[in-house]
């Protein structure tokens, strides 16, 4: 019996002494264990912080070209609205001077006008004086009773040219 309980003893004398190492080295293990998790959460900590840096700078950049469009579309706006304000001006004045070369054509088609109707008053009035001498001419006759078929053929004359004069004045003024 003393054989056996010295077996049985050594059985678990080993048994113990094997959990023993076995904890042990779990132990040794989960030392270890913290050192490298912080070593890994630190290495993606590093890789966070790059991504983060990057994309800040992507951003900067991005900030930038808004701020850079920005500058842009405000400087379009301004020279849109002095090329808007340029091309009034420009259009007031054509207008100006349309107007005074509209007014001095005015004039100047007035006074041709005045000329003409001028001239033709003269034409008329001429033209009435012969007639009323021719008129008064036949009329001598008629009262002394000479070549009546001639009066007639005068007076008719007479009558178609003063028309003709008046057709003339109506149709060219």
């Amino acid at each position: 019996m003393d054989k056996a309980v010295d077996c049985l003893r050594q059985v678990h004398e080993t048994r113990f002494n094997g959990m023993d190492a076995a904890i042990k080295l779990l132990q040794e293990e989960t030392n270890r264990r913290p050192g490298l998790i912080h070593d890994e959460v630190e290495q993606l900590g590093k890789i966070v912080d790059e991504r983060f840096h990057r994309l800040a700078e992507q951003f900067s950049g991005v900030s930038q070209r808004f701020a850079d469009v920005e500058k842009l579309t405000n400087k379009i706006a301004d020279l849109n609205a002095l090329a808007i304000a340029a091309a009034l001006q420009a259009a007031k004045e054509v207008v100006g001077e349309n107007n005074k070369a509209n007014a001095l054509a005015n004039n100047k088609s007035e006074a041709m006008t005045k000329e003409k109707l001028e001239q033709l008053s003269v034409i008329f009035n001429q033209s009435n004086r012969v007639s009323d001498e021719r008129t008064n001419s036949i009329k001598e006759r008629l009262d002394r009773n000479e070549g009546m078929r001639s009066a007639v053929i005068i007076i008719s004359t007479l009558v178609i040219a003063a028309v003709g004069v008046v057709v003339a004045v109506v149709f060219h003024h």
